[in-house]
């Protein structure tokens, strides 16, 4: 018995070792997907935390669901947004209430008036949201400018069973600079689809904290930056004579032969090619090997006549010593 269990062990440790070398780890694959793709610099989005005065949640222009369930999403809109919006790390909120504590630390520090704060959270007043915050934070102190969340759920819809259908909400946010007038960042996101075992409702509003975490991601998501100057290198095939740098001279080039082998008593020209020098011209009779012109007689001293030059005789070769004497040279006229 105790044999038989041995071998049974053995026999599962190695079928163990077998199904490890086959097949390799999930993790494995993983980074070798992340080491295959192209470098990429993350930039987060700004340093540490910045605030956000978050606008009173509405309902779109387009909204297709009963009034009655938009008011009552109305009301378990606001909490969800905020830990959205916290988790993130990088946001920290301000509601749009009078009892906020850094608005009425603006009024104790006389930045802001009684009167002011009452119009920017009043329900009644016709200023739009938007400008009211602007005016109201411009007067305020930050580490950081403060930003501006608008957010606005526009649709519902549900689909899949009847019983127990999935429900899916779109929202859109919009992300305000303090003094920017278009939204820096415009987010349209729908949830994914959620279901609820209790009531229909509890879907909704598990779809739109979903939606919710969706825009505060995209809020606060770092700048991904993948194409970067590229200095390509430089190629020279062998053989190829490389271009000076301006302004440096040319190295002078020996001249050679047609055969290529260097010309004996050469001397280096500046600036020239060895397959295109050419021999230096060889002066004619009567000329001037510097410049190539006929050699004249000089001219004589005043008052003299010019005597004829006698031309000059070739030496004619040594006889042998057997033959007659040389002829004497012949004299001038």
């Amino acid at each position: 018995m105790k044999t038989l269990r041995v071998k049974s062990l053995c026999c599962g440790l190695s079928l163990i070792a077998a199904i490890s070398c086959i097949a390799p780890p999930a993790h494995a694959a993983k980074r070798a997907k992340k080491g295959g793709g192209e470098a990429q610099i993350a930039i987060e989005a700004w340093p540490g935390q910045r605030f956000m005065l978050i606008l009173p949640p509405a309902l779109g222009a387009n909204w297709n669901a009963d009034p009655v369930l938009g008011q009552a999403l109305m009301r378990e809109t606001l909490p969800r947004l905020e830990t959205a919006l916290r988790k993130t790390g990088k946001l920290g909120v301000m509601e749009l209430q009078a009892y906020n504590p850094i608005l009425l630390r603006g009024v104790q520090d006389r930045r802001l008036t009684t009167e002011e704060l009452n119009t920017l959270t009043s329900v009644t007043s016709t200023t739009p949201w938007l400008d009211r915050a602007r005016q109201a934070l411009s007067k305020l102190s930050f580490e950081q400018p403060p930003l501006i969340g608008d957010f606005t759920i526009e649709e519902v819809r549900s689909s899949g069973d009847r019983e127990r259908p999935s429900v899916q909400v779109q929202a859109t946010g919009r992300m305000y600079e303090l003094g920017a007038v278009a939204p820096t960042k415009t987010v349209v996101v729908t949830s994914q689809p959620m279901r609820s075992g209790r009531q229909l409702l509890d879907a909704v509003y598990l779809a739109t904290s979903d939606a919710f975490k969706q825009i505060a991601a995209a809020f606060v998501s770092p700048v991904m930056i993948t194409d970067l100057p590229r200095a390509e290198p430089q190629i020279t095939r062998p053989g190829t004579v490389m271009p000076a740098a301006p302004g440096q001279p040319t190295a002078p080039v020996p001249p050679t032969l047609p055969n290529g082998s260097p010309l004996p008593g050469g001397v280096a020209i500046t600036g020239s090619s060895s397959r295109n020098s050419a021999f230096p011209p060889i002066p004619t009779p009567g000329q001037s090997g510097d410049t190539g012109q006929a050699t004249q007689p000089a001219a004589p001293p005043a008052g003299q006549t010019a005597q004829p030059v006698a031309p000059t005789q070739p030496t004619e070769t040594p006889a042998p010593a057997n033959t007659a004497p040389t002829a004497p040279a012949i004299q001038p006229k």
